[in-house]
């Protein structure tokens, strides 16, 4: 979690570059799954299965990528996985309101509150 409190602070501070290099970091140290774009909801759920995650982050840069995020949160409730994972979403359309109707667990509008918010699931 060290390296999630160094990020959170990075990206508090606006550094950038540090960020980058701390995620890359994580990512090789196996921390971190970095999975892209477009990913299937059947690819999450078989990624929280292999890693042992706890943790899924979506973030939607427009408004018509934003459906699938409901997509993902059936795909672990039809397989009886929903409450194994707390599933993030965020990024600039998503809103409170939209986490709290597709039934995600947690909403940020940035990344450092991400992280944060990452680092408060992960501690309790």
């Amino acid at each position: 979690m060290e390296i999630l409190n160094q990020i959170s602070e990075a990206l508090r501070k606006g550094q950038a570059p540090a960020v980058k290099e701390m995620c890359r970091k994580a990512l090789d140290d196996g921390l971190m799954d970095g999975m892209g774009t477009d990913v299937s909801a059947e690819k999450f759920l078989e990624t929280v299965k292999s890693e042992n995650a706890g943790i899924i982050c979506c973030s939607a840069l427009l408004t018509t990528t934003m459906t699938y995020m409901k997509d993902i949160v059936n795909t672990f409730e039809e397989n009886g996985k929903r409450n194994d994972v707390t599933i993030m979403v965020g990024d600039a359309p998503v809103t409170q309101n939209f986490c709290d109707t597709i039934g995600a667990n947690i909403y940020s509008a940035d990344a450092a509150g991400a992280a944060d918010a990452a680092l408060g699931a992960l501690a309790s």
